[in-house]
């Protein structure tokens, strides 16, 4: 999986579950055959073809501005800052008597299935960093963050090259119990909102789904 099929999954699943409107889907503009003579250049026809709905999500600039941040979070240049502000403590609850190093173990192998690769690890904390890079013109991303950029900031860049990255640390822990058995818990953190990604792990370990994705994956004011 690429992180541009992330970032689009992600979208789709944050609008299905009513944390931002819907919008009117216009799909790829795909350029007409070329004529002689034409009364419109194939540029004016393609923002032609971007601009028309002005409702909906595209109604209301303060959610429009959020579902914008909300695929600029899958940058390389915000993953580059360092942070992962997507915390997710005790992940999916807890997974049992399983040993922190095997855990550990099945988030990695689980995660690199879904197109992140190691870039380092602790055997003493059981803590894993991994990304994942993508290289995407902007039509290929949701179509509000293109629409944004030509209605609100006068800078039509469908053509343009993004470069996306998605970075994720995953770390076992045990917690003791009184009886003096344990659990083991899968502490993650992201740098960008990717709820596919951890819907499709959930699934890939057999966990529980997550609930439906609501407003505390948009990014923070």
């Amino acid at each position: 999986m690429r992180v541009r099929d992330i970032v689009r999954n992600s979208f789709d699943r944050l609008i299905e579950s009513g944390a931002l409107p819907a919008y009117e889907r216009r799909g790829r503009y795909t350029p007409p055959i070329v004529r002689h003579n034409p009364t419109w250049r194939p540029e004016h026809m393609e923002l032609a073809h971007y601009g028309a709905s002005a409702s909906g999500l595209y109604a209301d600039p303060n959610a429009w501005r959020a579902a914008v941040e909300f695929i600029r979070a899958f940058t390389a240049a915000s993953a580059g800052r360092g942070d992962l502000p997507w915390q997710l403590p005790g992940w999916s609850g807890s997974f049992g008597e399983v040993p922190a190093e095997d855990l550990l173990h099945h988030l990695v192998a689980s995660l690199g299935a879904f197109g992140l690769r190691p870039m380092s690890s602790n055997t003493i904390t059981h803590t894993a960093y991994l990304d994942a890079t993508d290289t995407v013109g902007v039509a290929a991303l949701p179509e509000p963050y293109g629409r944004w950029l030509q209605v609100q900031e006068r800078r039509p860049r469908w053509k343009e090259k993004i470069e996306l990255r998605l970075v994720a640390r995953a770390q076992a822990r045990i917690a003791m119990r009184s009886d003096g058995r344990f659990d083991a818990f899968a502490d993650m953190a992201l740098s960008g909102p990717a709820i596919s990604l951890m819907h499709g792990l959930a699934s890939d370990l057999g966990r529980p789904l997550p609930p439906p994705a609501s407003a505390r994956w948009l990014p923070r004011a």
